[in-house]
């Protein structure tokens, strides 16, 4: 049986736009009116490994406004192989997809930044399930390829962008910390 996981919020004056980590969904909400829709979902990806269940499934962690869009993490499920994680664009009204980046190990954040098409990307863990460091990346656009900016962070779960100093403060599950690293 499967349950809603409610994993991250964006929201415009109309709408309140959720991922759902559980459904592997965005759900939808109409802030006058109450009524929930799904605005879209992430079929599972066929296993290319050996090991772990035939389809692994795409789950949302982090969902983000890029001007008129949205931007969503997608978290890559169990056996968790390196590569198959991704961030996406979503169309808030038709829910319309597209591929920013691919080929991440364990995104669970991503942030646009001032200039068009570029972005950062947080990943949890880079061993994920075993223990391990995560990173932050800089994409200077979709489909580019990515430039480490950290690779020592412990189980980081979120980052905020602070625009006025140019820093990024990064969650860590494992410690309780906030780091902190300033962008160039």
């Amino acid at each position: 049986m499967r349950h809603s996981h409610p994993y991250g919020v964006a929201a415009d004056e109309e709408f309140l736009y959720v991922v759902d980590a559980g459904f592997n969904k965005v759900r939808k909400l109409d802030l006058e009116s109450g009524v929930e829709q799904t605005l879209t979902s992430f079929p599972p990806t066929p296993n290319p490994g050996p090991v772990g269940p035939p389809f692994i499934e795409n789950v949302p962690t982090s969902i983000r406004w890029k001007g008129d869009q949205l931007l969503v993490t997608l978290l890559s499920g169990a056996p968790f192989i390196s590569g198959l994680s991704q961030v996406r664009q979503v169309d808030p009204v038709t829910g319309a997809q597209t591929s920013l980046a691919q080929g991440l190990t364990a995104a669970i954040d991503a942030t646009p930044l001032a200039a068009e098409g570029q972005f950062l990307t947080l990943e949890f863990n880079l061993n994920f399930p075993a223990p391990g460091l995560g990173r932050l990346q800089f994409l200077s656009a979709p489909g580019a390829s990515p430039v480490v900016l950290a690779n020592c962070l412990t189980t980081s779960t979120s980052m905020l962008l602070d625009r006025n100093s140019n820093r990024v403060v990064i969650a860590e599950l494992a410690t309780g910390r906030l780091v902190t690293f300033a962008l160039r």
